[in-house]
């Protein structure tokens, strides 16, 4: 939808539909199933743009919240944060005329994401810490990423398995989560 040229559009969804994440969370059926935030995405231009109204657009976007948030709330909290940092530098980008667009397009955002907290509230509350002490269902110093991983391919990624022998992987040590290698694709992202 955004280049409007196929090409650009198939290497885009194949990068990732096949990113080292999607390779890694495969086995992993609530965290592989990540379809819904490029429609976030694309509900959000279409409303820039004015193709759908603003009740369309308020509906479907927290109808898709919840979806996602049913599905997997790392997905969905992953979602909304990379959204509001995309937000905020096309903000810092923008001219006056597109922050002052972004503006009334946010306070409809918001009021989805309110309108899909409101509805998800029975399954946020589970996540309130209780009095008793309970500790967390998954500890995450258990199975967390390492800080290299973003820079330094690992034997799960095409880059790793061309850069890197199946060995470099045991003496980094990224433990059970080896799927956060980006490369150069956010440098490349920020420069386009």
């Amino acid at each position: 939808h955004i280049s409007r040229m196929p090409l650009p559009s198939i290497i885009g969804g194949l990068v990732y539909g096949f990113s080292t994440y999607q390779i890694v969370e495969a086995d992993h059926l609530n965290l592989a199933l990540t379809f819904i935030p490029p429609l976030l995405a694309l509900l959000f231009v279409s409303r820039c743009e004015n193709k759908i109204g603003r009740l369309r657009y308020v509906s479907l976007f927290a109808g898709c919240l919840i979806f996602q948030f049913l599905i997997s709330p790392e997905v969905f909290e992953t979602a909304i944060l990379f959204g509001v940092i995309a937000i905020a530098i096309s903000a810092w980008m923008g001219d006056r005329q597109w922050r002052m667009r972004l503006r009334s397009l946010m306070s409809e955002t918001i009021v989805a994401i309110v309108a899909a907290t409101v509805v998800l509230s029975p399954y946020i509350y589970r996540f309130v810490p209780s009095p008793f002490g309970l500790s967390p269902i998954y500890n995450p110093a258990h199975c967390s990423t390492d800080l290299l991983g973003f820079v330094i391919p690992t034997w799960s990624s095409l880059a790793g398995r061309i850069t890197s022998a199946p060995w470099y992987d045991s003496i980094i040590g990224y433990g059970c989560e080896p799927a956060a290698y980006m490369g150069l694709l956010p440098v490349i992202a920020v420069w386009l």
